[in-house]
């Protein structure tokens, strides 16, 4: 498995987007993106998982303004644009006839923006944002000024029942690293930025009716058991996609449970 920064062309500019391509180079191409304050290093356990490996092409990524890509300010942090980003990678990587597209949290939103420019056979939402009341918390961060918000990233990474709670149920050393090393790779400006088009997609009525009518197989991963969801979904949404638990977990599932989130993707890619 191979990292690499390439400059791809955006518009009238170019900007470092790091990846990583993996996998099966003749089988189905699965696209990997990421969520806020995340990068590729939360796909960690699935981009080494060699059942996958042998069968799918793995595409992951930094989206701008994470981890090591490029972080310019000119750019706006949409999900059109961060969805157009992973396109011109593709593009300039010469890969085409992409199977599938996994989204975790805000990159739900921004695989949902995807698919209707490659219309894949299958999406994958994976604790994903889809209505306004999946932002609350985005929405108090999307209004507070950046050295305030700078001050919180600080005493979130100082503190290990902060930081793991963020994303963590169970407290593996390994991953609170991940946790860890994303956040403090994602500049407090972007993370504003993210957080404002975060609650404007969120509350826009569109974006659920998008999602409900795109003609894919649609799956939709959430923490928690039947009886208990760690995710308040829609009450319709189980009529337009199949949602799957994933037990024992916090937030970033494939962090959590690894060994259930892969096969259960695998599964459902098969």
């Amino acid at each position: 498995m191979k990292n690499e920064i390439l400059k791809i062309p955006f518009n009238s500019k170019k900007i470092r987007i790091h990846h990583c391509i993996t996998g099966n180079q003749n089988g189905p191409k699965v696209i990997l993106i990421h969520g806020l304050t995340c990068n590729i290093e939360f796909w960690k356990y699935f981009l080494n998982d060699k059942k996958l490996r042998k069968t799918f092409l793995l595409i992951a990524l930094d989206l701008p303004g994470h981890g090591l890509s490029e972080k310019p300010r000119w750019f706006d942090y949409s999900m059109e644009n961060f969805s157009k980003t992973i396109l011109a990678l593709i593009k300039e990587k010469g890969i085409s006839d992409i199977y599938a597209i996994i989204g975790f949290s805000m990159g739900g939103l921004i695989a949902i923006d995807l698919w209707e420019k490659l219309m894949t056979k299958k999406l994958i939402l994976v604790e994903p944002v889809l209505t306004s009341r999946d932002v609350p918390i985005s929405k108090i961060f999307s209004r507070l000024p950046v050295p305030l918000l700078l001050l919180i990233k600080r005493i979130v990474l100082l503190f290990f029942n902060l930081l793991s709670a963020i994303h963590l149920k169970k407290k593996n050393p390994e991953n609170i690293k991940i946790v860890s090393k994303a956040l403090r790779q994602t500049p407090s400006w972007v993370f504003k930025r993210c957080c404002k088009e975060l609650v404007k997609t969120a509350y826009n009525p569109m974006t659920y009716k998008r999602f409900k009518e795109i003609p894919a197989e649609k799956f939709v991963l959430i923490r928690g058991d039947k009886k208990k969801p760690g995710f308040d979904p829609p009450e319709d949404l189980s009529k337009f996609c199949t949602i799957e638990i994933i037990p024992d977990s916090g937030h970033a599932v494939m962090l959590d449970n690894p060994e259930v989130f892969n096969e259960k993707i695998r599964k459902i890619i098969s």
